[in-house]
């Protein structure tokens, strides 16, 4: 287990293991179906991350940011393409379409749960910007100690 002692506050941890991106996606979809509330959902990503919810390395009000999954080129064209230009609504676009682009990038499960989170403007804003500057998305998410509605995300063109 990671103990945050051993996490620099400003270095996001990252996805590093096909079962750990397996297990994020099996949790965004039971949260998707409704199956567990976010609280069970930030808990599990906690778990899934294995950050220790018992210990703090500051009086930040935020766990350390963890980068949920990424969305290569051939993922954000396609849903520029297939999705933004053609969804009657952006947050219709992760919900049908990103569990359709296989080899897309890793945790598009998560991607599209943290998408409907992050808000519309958001996440639009990073694939227009992805899409022109030839380049993928990466997700970073960051839960509050306390308050679930307070969780940020964070969409790097990387």
């Amino acid at each position: 287990m990671v103990l945050l002692q051993n996490i620099e506050a400003s270095e996001p941890l990252e996805p590093s293991s096909d079962e750990m991106m397996q297990a994020l996606d099996e949790v965004s979809h039971m949260f998707r179906e409704g199956l567990i509330s976010q609280r069970a959902y930030d808990a599990m990503l906690l778990d899934i991350y294995h950050i220790n919810t018992a210990a703090r390395i500051s009086d930040d009000a935020y766990y350390p940011e963890v980068k949920s999954g990424d969305m290569d080129r051939k993922g954000v064209v396609y849903l520029y393409e297939e999705g933004l230009t053609k969804a009657a609504t952006v947050n219709a676009a992760p919900a049908g379409l990103i569990g359709a682009m296989p080899g897309a990038g890793r945790g598009l499960s998560v991607i599209g749960v943290i998408a409907a989170a992050g808000g519309k403007s958001s996440f639009e804003k990073a694939v227009n910007k992805a899409y022109f500057a030839k380049k993928g998305i990466g997700v970073y998410y960051q839960i509050h100690h306390a308050v679930q509605s307070f969780n940020r995300v964070r969409y790097v063109v990387e």
